[in-house]
């Protein structure tokens, strides 16, 4: 799109449409868990998914180590 030198109104709508065909693409190919879950992943940014993840591995950890 960039090549093409198009207005930002343009690029704009372009990439509304390419967004709007990958999101329509993904939730057909995908389980509803795990369209929801990519979704979330986009909203909050890769690095903190992970950085939740890795807590709540913790928390389980721990939890587990107190019942036993």
């Amino acid at each position: 799109m960039q090549i093409l030198q198009l207005t930002p109104e343009q690029m704009r709508e372009g990439m509304e449409k390419i967004t709007k065909a990958q999101d329509e693409e993904l939730k057909a190919g995908l389980p509803i868990e795990k369209y929801d879950a990519f979704v979330a992943m986009q909203k909050k940014g890769l690095q903190k998914t992970k950085k939740e993840k890795k807590r709540e591995k913790k928390r389980k950890k721990k939890k587990n180590r107190r019942l036993t």
